[in-house]
């Protein structure tokens, strides 16, 4: 069974994540704060990583980049409520653009599953599909 740890402050979002993902199938460990997901992390083996960008007491993306060099490999998912260019800039200085995908808070139960799907098939392809 596919392992998800969702990190996220607020606790209706992990109540969400945790209740769409799991009736999708998924094993899900929760995560109300950083050190939490950082341990989680260090000892369990799961397949992706949901976190919240902006976690008290880490800022940005210094939870992301902890997940990443734990992980250099593991897909990463960044859920943010706030400015999308602006996430996206502070993935891009950090190094972390490309291997990193973004979800906007709120979500839809069908946008956080389409995300999960990416992720874990190595997508980071996001994005709305074009217009034809």
């Amino acid at each position: 069974m596919t392992c998800v740890l969702v990190a996220d402050d607020e606790p209706v979002v992990l109540m969400v994540a945790r209740r769409v993902l799991e009736e999708a199938g998924y094993r899900v460990v929760a995560a109300p704060d950083p050190a939490t997901a950082l341990d989680f992390w260090r000892s369990e083996r799961a397949d992706l990583a949901i976190t919240d960008i902006r976690m008290p007491p880490l800022r940005g993306v210094e939870l992301v980049l902890e997940l990443r060099t734990l992980r250099p490999t593991a897909p990463i998912l960044v859920m943010t409520g706030g400015d999308h260019a602006e996430l996206v800039d502070q993935l891009n200085a950090a190094g972390l653009g490309t291997t990193v995908a973004v979800l906007m808070k709120p979500f839809s139960p069908p946008a956080l599953l389409k995300a999960v799907a990416a992720a874990l098939g190595g997508s980071t392809a996001l994005e709305p599909a074009p217009v034809p």
